[in-house]
């Protein structure tokens, strides 16, 4: 109740740009961490062999960029 369409559509756009960042901030090293942990002890001691692993620095990048770029998109 009474603000103006451009601050209501700010606010929306600067939620999903902040929402989009943070789930980014978290994702990346929670993953690293969740994959570095079934390389190593899930699948060395379990299965009995070992995954090599290779982090995707050309998909972090498109992530890092088109992620905020896309939920300012969606939210405006």
């Amino acid at each position: 109740l009474g603000t103006r369409a451009r601050h209501l559509r700010r606010s929306v756009v600067i939620e999903a740009l902040v929402i989009a960042t943070l789930g980014l901030v978290l994702a990346i090293p929670l993953g690293a961490v969740l994959a570095d942990f079934l390389e190593t002890v899930v699948a060395d001691h379990y299965a009995g062999f070992i995954i090599p692993g290779a982090y995707p620095w050309p998909l972090l990048r498109a992530l890092l960029i088109g992620l905020p770029a896309l939920a300012v998109a969606a939210a405006w």
